[in-house]
């Protein structure tokens, strides 16, 4: 096992959020799973060090509403791509890999993993409950990494700005990452019983 920096330029947000990157290879095996502690900006990645699995240093900021970058660097610190998150989420063009010969061997593009949910909340007003009823538009973005044409890898973050029923039916669909059993709490309104429009 190796372990290489992953540096954060930014905390992300002021909630105690995790994003979590499980990498598999195109078998289903595991071969990596990256942990971002969104109140540490310095942090380290085990990779594997096994020539038959690509070795990425990823540099990841990210955010429903700050960071919006993610870039790829390979282990001597040379960026290798990057791709800018653009509204909530949606990643403008791909983040392309090279070799060490600075040839080109893959991409990484994001999925469409748009989903809406309807959420009901409830605030004091003056000496009374007002029921609020909110758009909560959340995303799991997938990133599919292909090598020489082919899909090898799949990077799916769990990055809490999704209810969690909402992100556990996504993500095991895709098959990656567990969700964490924590809703999501903003300020005084509390997200709660997403629907699937």
């Amino acid at each position: 096992m190796m372990e290489y920096p992953l540096t954060l330029t930014k905390r992300i947000g002021k909630m105690n959020a995790r994003l979590h990157f499980d990498v598999k290879d195109a078998t289903g095996k595991q071969v990596m799973r990256i942990e971002v502690d969104s109140r540490k900006l310095n942090q380290n990645v085990t990779i594997p060090a096994n020539d038959a699995s690509p070795i990425f240093d990823l540099q990841i900021q990210f955010h429903r509403k700050t960071g919006r970058q993610l870039s790829v660097r390979l282990p001597d610190g040379r960026t290798v791509g990057e791709a800018v998150l653009r509204g909530k989420g949606l990643m403008a063009g791909e983040v392309v890999l090279h070799d060490a010969t600075g040839a080109q061997i893959g991409t990484i593009a994001s999925g469409d993993s748009w989903k809406t949910g309807a959420s009901v909340g409830f605030m004091t007003l003056f000496s009374g409950l007002l029921p609020l009823f909110a758009r909560n538009k959340a995303m799991i973005p997938t990133y599919r990494v292909t090598l020489h044409g082919r899909e090898a890898l799949k990077l799916t973050p769990n990055n809490r700005g999704i209810s969690t029923g909402e992100a556990r039916r996504v993500i095991e669909k895709v098959g990656d990452v567990k969700p964490e059993d924590e809703p999501l709490v903003l300020g005084g309104l509390f997200l709660i019983a997403p629907l699937l429009t």
